[in-house]
Order: structure tokens, then C-alpha cells, then sequence
């Protein structure tokens, strides 16, 4: 990311990196700032260290004309989340959002359509998608959350694999193999999308996720959710009266 921001140079941009773990800045920040012959490569680059939930993002948006959106985080309440906060000030901008641990299955081996028969796959993981929405194969909830949102407002949800396979030449191939060798692949495992495809439609978003607190239950470990069901889990679990 910092290369890509070096490489719009002069032009003003800037990175926010959201993460609960501190390894970057603890560790690899230090030793790669030592180690850089540029050493102005992490000057636009802002690394917080925090619960994405917990984040304001009006002043980050405030004087963007163009955002991009990595998305490498996980849970159907973070997605909501999001959804209801993040991407409304992103309605009137440029941007796309690019979500990643997500596969077009139309463009790989049909035995991935398949469940694991290990009995714990679904809660360990494995190479078999956790879910599969039509050709959408996703190891988190939040592929739930972003299918429904894009299903309800009509806004395409593209794939890396639909670009790659079908645009790329077999000399483009070759030459993209030939400098990255087995780095490159046609499997991106990353979806795309952007609300500037709505058409000048009303966009619907969900309302933000309001905490649920049940007194009947014991208190649980501030330092742990494992104790918190959520949202989905919550509206799965719901019955009829």
C-alpha cells in the first residue's frame, strides 16, 4: 500500500490502517524504517491500533475525492457495522471497496462446492468456503451481510477471477508468470464493489447494530467475545412466538 501511495506521487493520498493487533507498529514498522532507502516510504501512512467498530471515520473522509477501501476483516456485525457507518459518507465520493478471503466459484474446481469431512472444517476452517452464496464463496460472515446489502440496492458485486480469466491474454499470462512465477495467479480470492454503480438509485442500508445485553447471563471476560453470540447468530436463533 505505502508503494502504491509513493507511486501517485505528487499527488496528495494517504493510508488508515485499523487493526487490534500491534505487531506492525510494535515490530515491523521500526525494522523496516531502518532498513528503507526511502526513508519517507510511511510518511501517508497512519496505523491505529484499535476495534475497527470503535472508529470514527468522518475526519479520515472529510477531505477525500477518492477512497479506497481494503477490506480484509471479519464477522456479519462488523459488516453491518460498516455498512450502516462507513459507506453512507462513501455514497457521494469515488471509491471501491475491495473484500478479500472470497472466491468466484464459477472459475474454480468444482470439488470446492463441496462440505469438508473433517466434523470441526466450519469452525477451524479449510479450503472448502464456509459459505457459498450462488458463485460467491466466502470463509467469513461478512460475504452474508454484503450479498444481501448489494442483492437489495441492485449494485454489481464483481469478482477478481471474472476479470482475470476471461481479459487476460495467454501472452499476458506468460508474462506475468514470467516475473512473478508461482506469485502469480488468476485466483484472486477478492470481490469488488462500489455504491457509484447504484445508477442514481436510492441506496437502503442497514441500521447500525445496537449492543444486546442480557441480564440473565453471567457478566462475561471484557478481553473476550467468545461469550457474545452475534448478530446473525442472534437472528438464526430467533423463533416465532
Amino acid at each position: 500500500m505505502a508503494l502504491g501511495l509513493k507511486m501517485l506521487r505528487p499527488q496528495p493520498a494517504r493510508l488508515v490502517s485499523i487493526c487490534m493487533a500491534s505487531e506492525f507498529v510494535d515490530l515491523s514498522r521500526p525494522y523496516l524504517e531502518s532498513h528503507l532507502a526511502d526513508p519517507s516510504l510511511f510518511a501517508p501512512v497512519e496505523v491505529l491500533t484499535g476495534n475497527i467498530l470503535d472508529h470514527d471515520f468522518t475526519a479520515d473522509l472529510r477531505a477525500a475525492r477518492r477512497v479506497l477501501v481494503f477490506w480484509d476483516a471479519h464477522g456479519y456485525d462488523l459488516a453491518i457495522d460498516l455498512l450502516a457507518r462507513l459507506f453512507p459518507q462513501l455514497a457521494d465520493k469515488a471509491h471501491l471497496a475491495l473484500v478479500h478471503d472470497m472466491a468466484d466459484l464459477g472459475y474454480v474446481d468444482p470439488a470446492c462446492r463441496r462440505y469438508d469431512s473433517v466434523p470441526l472444517w466450519h469452525a477451524m476452517g479449510s479450503a472448502p468456503p464456509k459459505f457459498i452464496l450462488g458463485d460467491v464463496g466466502t470463509q467469513y460472515e461478512e460475504g452474508i451481510a454484503l450479498v444481501d446489502f448489494l442483492g437489495r440496492n441492485g449494485i454489481p458485486f464483481r469478482s477478481a477471477e471474472a476479470s482475470y480469466f476471461p481479459e487476460l491474454t495467454t501472452h499476458q499470462v506468460s508474462e506475468l508468470e514470467g516475473h512473478f512465477g508461482e506469485d502469480f495467479s488468476r485466483l484472486g480470492f477478492w470481490y469488488h464493489f462500489s455504491l457509484n454503480e447504484a445508477g442514481g438509485r436510492p441506496i437502503t442500508f442497514p441500521p447500525p447494530v445496537a449492543p444486546v445485553i442480557d441480564s440473565a447471563a453471567a457478566e462475561p471476560d471484557p478481553g473476550t467475545s467468545a461469550d457474545r453470540p452475534s448478530l446473525l447468530r442472534r437472528l438464526l436463533g430467533r423463533r416465532a412466538p
